[in-house]
């Protein structure tokens, strides 16, 4: 009998000791009597809140959202400038060099060839700016759809639905799509 005690302290610990409230809580904080009441002013206000805290939460995840995409962006753009700059000016102009070093050409060769390799592997694990900007747009488009089913709901239940979906799509939004890889693109892989 101990062990579930110690299972739910270790998870309580693993989890950061999480308070994450049900999308409704708000709502469900009411008594049941102006739980069932759709014309209830206290249910409405109570479920007003609880959309205006999930839209605080989507928010948040729609803002480290924009900021992975850009950051992204800008890591694909930098390694592409480097594997540019090293296999289109450097080598060249070492290889031109009668005395440059063997090693220093294939040293800024390998450096070209290893930022495709990483441009490659970004890409194919759905870490890349366009990966992410498709979940942001899924997720922006959930926010849209729950937002309108929200303000056309004349049923509690209805506004209940949209909530839900509303937190869901933010809490738990899809991951990018990582690419599984191709046998050829190995091949070719540098």
């Amino acid at each position: 009998m101990l062990t579930r005690p110690c299972l739910a302290v270790a998870l309580g610990l693993l989890s950061g000791c999480s308070t994450l409230q049900p999308p409704t809580a708000s709502f469900n904080a009411l008594d049941a009597s102006e739980r069932a009441s759709d014309t209830s002013g206290m249910a409405k206000a109570a479920l007003e809140a609880d959309f205006q805290q999930a839209l605080v939460q989507c928010d948040a995840q729609m803002s480290a959202m924009r900021e992975a995409f850009y950051g992204s962006g800008k890591t694909e753009l930098t390694i592409a400038s480097v594997g540019i700059v090293a296999g289109s000016i450097i080598v060249p102009a070492l290889a031109a060099k009668t005395a440059a070093a063997r090693s220093a050409i294939a040293g800024w060769g390998g450096v070209s060839g290893a930022a495709n390799a990483a441009q490659y592997t970004l890409q194919q694990k759905g870490v890349s700016a366009a990966r992410l900007g498709a979940v942001y747009e899924s997720i922006r488009k959930e926010i849209q759809d729950s937002t309108h089913d929200y303000a056309a709901a004349t049923k509690n239940s209805q506004r209940i639905v949209a909530v839900n979906r509303l937190s869901v799509a933010c809490r738990y939004p899809q991951l990018p799509v990582a690419e599984a890889p191709r046998p050829d693109a190995a091949a070719s892989a540098p």
